[in-house]
């Protein structure tokens, strides 16, 4: 597994794709950036909600080893603008289009 941590990230971010793909073929999936979500913070899930936080996960290259994993979560102000904190943007692909995307690019 390749990650983009403080000891391995010369302390700044990285272009996508610089480092190799995990097993799955997917890049950047630790380390980088932390993942900024919509969630609301809880100290623990079985917690009351903390409307002043959002939830951070995964880690960044800001972050020890230890930090640079799923699990790892914190609460952070929505008002701050964090240089290791970033959104993962994601896409979904319906079968019939994407094999519709498939057959144009082959034409």
């Amino acid at each position: 597994m390749v990650i983009i941590c403080f000891f391995t990230s010369d302390k700044k971010t990285h272009d996508v794709k610089t480092k190799q793909p995990n097993e799955l073929g997917i890049y950047d999936m630790s380390g980088n950036v932390s993942e900024w979500t919509s969630s609301y913070w809880r100290k623990d899930y079985g917690s009351s909600v903390d409307t002043r936080y959002r939830v951070e996960r995964g880690g960044s290259w800001h972050s020890s080893v230890r930090n640079v994993r799923v699990p790892c979560r914190s609460g952070i102000s929505p008002f701050l603008a964090i240089e290791y904190l970033g959104s993962r943007l994601v896409m979904w692909f319906h079968e019939k289009k994407t094999k519709l995307i498939t057959n144009l690019r082959k034409a």
